[in-house]
């Protein structure tokens, strides 16, 4: 039995895929939300969560109450000797960049 509108909220994976999109809204963590988020991302990262590193910003999906998704942004360290040999930049590509 599936559920039509979301007019019942269980917490299933079922239930929030069903809905239409239209009731989930998207938005940034308030100052007061980000340790929940934190604890969520510690809690349910599949690789843990050891909290990010300098500018950071947080979204989540909301949907009557519950998040079912969160999203944490960060800058990218300023030199990173395996990403810039990956990409194949040379050092002074990178001292431009």
């Amino acid at each position: 039995m599936s559920p039509v509108g979301c007019s019942k909220h269980m917490n299933t994976l079922s239930t929030v895929t069903s809905c239409p999109l239209s009731e989930v809204q998207a938005r940034v963590l308030t100052h007061d939300e980000v340790a929940r988020g934190q604890a969520l991302m510690a809690r349910y990262h599949d690789l843990g969560f050891p909290g990010f590193v300098g500018e950071r910003l947080y979204q989540v999906a909301h949907w009557h109450g519950q998040w079912p998704a969160l999203i944490g942004w960060t800058a990218a360290a300023q030199r990173c000797r395996a990403r810039e040999a990956w990409i194949g930049w040379t050092s002074m590509t990178t001292f431009r960049s």
